[in-house]
């Protein structure tokens, strides 16, 4: 029993490779070029704080294309570099997959592991976000208030 269910596992490992074939691609391309600005642009996109802002594309070291169910997967190792990186160096490697669904024509990324940024730029950063969340409030309000008077003074 235990010899067929590995024989089993095995086959469908196999079988999995068979079908998932990867192919390389040509980092100089201009898709490939591309689209690790647009995963780069996501990753930015994706910090609370505003710290990932920083993170810049600095080569790419590998790309590979396979076919999924619902996406058209590009499998991205990238060197992003940063002044903010906890690990104090300016450039580290990540890999990151780009799905591109079939039909729906839409995108999304998947990561490993996000770049772990130096905690006093996330304070900073945070702090910044909410100094300008702070002055658009205020200026909000203080557009309403003029509204409101000019309101009231043409009633008048």
């Amino acid at each position: 029993m235990r010899w067929s269910f590995l024989f089993l596992v095995s086959l469908s490992i196999a079988f999995l490779g068979v079908i998932i074939q990867s192919k390389p691609l040509d980092i100089n391309s201009r898709e490939v070029q591309e689209t690790a600005h647009w995963a780069v642009e996501e990753l930015k996109s994706l910090s609370d704080s505003g710290v990932y802002s920083t993170i810049q594309l600095h080569s790419v070291l590998e790309a590979d294309e396979d076919d999924g169910l619902f996406h058209k997967n590009t499998v991205l190792h990238l060197s992003l570099e940063s002044p903010h990186f906890k690990s104090k160096k300016p450039v580290e490697d990540f890999a990151v997959v780009v799905m591109k669904h079939y039909e729906e024509k839409f995108a999304t990324i998947a990561i490993d592991e996000f770049p772990e940024m130096d905690e006093a730029a996330i304070e900073r950063f945070y702090e910044a976000k909410v100094e300008r969340k702070r002055a658009e409030r205020a200026d909000a309000l203080a557009k309403m208030e003029q509204e409101a008077l000019q309101f009231e003074a043409s009633r008048s």
